[in-house]
């Protein structure tokens, strides 16, 4: 199962297994050594991409630049869905606000990559939050930036030391904002080490067959 959700509220008298999800060895990008010492003129680029949907948390990030007033940093939003109306509007009230459009995979990883923050705002009391997981999630870690998300119920515990955790509200994520563009450069390095780590030493698709692989040996020996 994707959650302990599913398991712990549909599959009461059943083995289950938690499975986030994986990667694959081909999208692992080297270890990059980064600078992060911007220049002072140089803009705060913040990435999203995903479904435009209400339980990603589009309108909440939206409203979040209403209590940011730094003017260097840059909302770019990539993706399609329902909101999309409404994240183009938002480009007329605040120009930090940039509608992207949808770009194909690969280009999605390397936008990433060179991006200052990733976010990540979905709505924590949404079911599908509760019962799904976010495999974006491992795609900003394989980035090697900065990660800001909520925190989503469906995240086991220790996914949460590896980014910035938001409370699912406009101010709360511009809290997590401003977290992120004033935190140590030393401390921002050691926890986009511990994200990417995290997901090549325990998340690719190997691993998690060896779980699965365990399990079922285990449930057949029970």
């Amino acid at each position: 199962v994707l959650s302990k959700y599913v398991a712990k509220e549909y599959l009461k008298k059943n083995n289950a297994l938690v499975i986030e999800g994986g990667v694959d060895r081909n999208d692992i990008q080297k270890k990059v050594v980064k600078s992060f010492n911007k220049n002072s003129n140089e803009k705060i680029i913040i990435t999203f991409s995903g479904a435009l949907t209400e339980y990603n948390g589009i309108r909440t990030l939206l409203k979040s630049f209403e209590y940011i007033d730094n003017k260097k940093v840059k909302l770019n939003i990539y993706g399609n869905g329902d909101l999309k109306s409404e994240v183009i509007k938002s480009q007329e009230n605040d120009s930090r606000i940039q509608y992207c459009g949808v770009v194909n995979n690969e280009k999605m990883r390397q936008i990433q990559k060179e991006s200052d923050i990733l976010i990540n705002p979905r709505q924590i009391d949404n079911i599908i939050s509760r019962y799904t997981f976010p495999s974006k999630t491992f795609e900003y870690f394989l980035s090697q930036v900065l990660v800001i998300s909520t925190k989503i119920p469906s995240y086991p515990d220790e996914y949460l030391d590896k980014m910035i955790i938001a409370e699912d509200s406009p101010k709360g994520i511009a809290d997590a904002i401003e977290k992120a563009i004033n935190m140590d450069s030393k401390e921002k390095e050691r926890m986009i080490n511990r994200a990417y780590e995290f997901v090549i030493n325990e998340k690719t698709w190997e691993k998690q067959a060896n779980k699965i692989y365990s399990f079922l040996e285990n449930v057949l020996n029970g």
